[in-house]
């Protein structure tokens, strides 16, 4: 079975070759112009972070040609994970409501499941708090009744949901961002930091005390969700 990865932007698939790898990968640069495929040849699909905003997508053409393709996905129940951007465009797509963040997350943070959460299958065999790498500005901040929120943060209260009996699944942080990538990102982003008073640092510090089993375990349970389950919960 293909997994493919809509990259929404230079170098945002990398650590998916390494968590999908028991998958054949097709990652299509759309924003580089890369043909659209069509729902066909399309057996699940994945949608990566970008620094792009949803918020000016009348703007951002190839953003914006991707939503009736994601609609075509959702309602014939192939499987579907957005992460940050994507988790964004993928709520988009089917009517949610995106803002800018009050304060952007940045770093490593605390995600906490809720009870619908605790039941779902994408988050099987996790803890109710985890930390996971985040960097945004924009979030999704009204679904409607087609969703299940999962999970929130402190500063963002929908940091994960499902589509109702779809296999589609958006999560606002980075499980495709491990320690060292993490220290890359922000070590290059200083000063963007040093904006919102986060230090740098500390959050490079706090990296290297996350384990990376929530990830991985993240990652199996698409694995599993994609070749083998039939069911949506």
């Amino acid at each position: 079975m293909r997994i493919t990865v809509f990259e929404e932007w230079e170098e945002r698939a990398n650590g998916l070759e390494e968590q999908l790898k028991d998958f054949d990968l097709e990652i299509i640069r759309l924003y580089k112009d890369e043909t659209l495929p069509k729902a066909s040849k399309i057996d699940a699909l994945v949608l990566t972070g970008s620094p792009e905003s949803i918020i000016e997508i009348d703007r951002i053409q190839y953003l914006k040609k991707q939503i009736p393709l994601i609609k075509e996905l959702v309602e014939q129940k192939k499987p579907i994970l957005g992460i940050c951007l994507g988790y964004q465009l993928l709520a988009y797509s089917l009517g949610a409501t995106i803002k800018k963040s009050s304060k952007p997350e940045i770093g490593w943070y605390e995600v906490s499941l809720n009870s619908d959460g605790l039941q779902n299958k994408l988050f099987k065999d996790m803890p109710r708090k985890f930390s996971m790498f985040q960097y945004h500005f924009d979030e999704v901040s009204k679904v409607s009744d087609k969703f299940k929120i999962l999970a929130y943060s402190e500063k963002t209260s929908i940091q994960a949901y499902q589509v109702i009996d779809r296999k589609a699944w958006g999560v606002q942080f980075h499980p495709e961002v491990n320690v060292v990538k993490s220290k890359q990102i922000l070590s290059a982003r200083k000063e963007v930091l040093d904006q919102f008073n986060i230090n740098a640092k500390e959050m490079i510090r706090q990296g290297y005390e996350v384990s990376p089993i929530n990830a991985n375990k993240l990652f199996a349970n698409f694995y599993n969700l994609v070749r083998n389950d039939t069911s949506y919960r």
